[in-house]
């Protein structure tokens, strides 16, 4: 086998090792933060149960939040500040196309904003890439039926803002 090729072979590996390794160095040395949920929609036939969820802070009302999001935004990046104030989780405390500073006691996520005309300044999605998470098989939909119930996840952050969800319960 020629030089090249063993290089080459060598780059691929490093490279898939470097994606993997990141979310386990977030899950293992990231901040931990609470979120509250609300689990939808319990099967993948390819990868078996998961619950697709939906966040507090995956709504926002820019009304009652601080921001610095002007005109339309289209698959826009978005730094989302976090607090918890009082409560077992955090909530959302800004967001903002720049990455803010932190005041003790904030974390921030990092997320997208699919879609958002700029029109009403009224309501925010944001989509956080931690949404889908797999569960052992045949409990998805015993997770949907609760989720009146309120659901609350742990994830660990990463400076950056990026997540991995470690672990979702009641």
């Amino acid at each position: 086998m020629s030089r090249r090729f063993l290089l080459l072979v060598l780059l691929q590996a490093v490279l898939l090792l470097g994606i993997v390794g990141k979310y386990y160095w977030i899950a293992a040395t990231g901040q931990p933060i609470t979120l509250k949920t609300a689990p939808i929609d319990p099967r993948d036939l390819f990868y078996g149960d998961y619950v697709r969820l939906e966040f507090d802070i995956s709504r926002l009302d820019l009304r009652t939040i601080p921001h610095d999001l002007n005109g339309p935004l289209h698959d826009t990046a978005v730094y989302v500040v976090l607090e918890q104030k009082g409560k077992p989780w955090h909530e959302a405390a800004g967001v903002y196309q720049n990455k803010p500073q932190l005041a003790p006691g904030q974390t921030m996520l990092s997320g997208r904003v699919p879609y958002y005309s700029g029109d009403s300044w009224d309501e925010l999605r944001i989509v956080y890439g931690f949404e889908r998470y797999y569960v052992p098989e045949n409990t998805g939909r015993e997770i949907e039926q609760n989720a009146a119930a309120g659901w609350l996840a742990d994830l660990r952050v990463a400076g950056s803002g990026e997540a991995v969800l470690r672990r979702l319960y009641r």
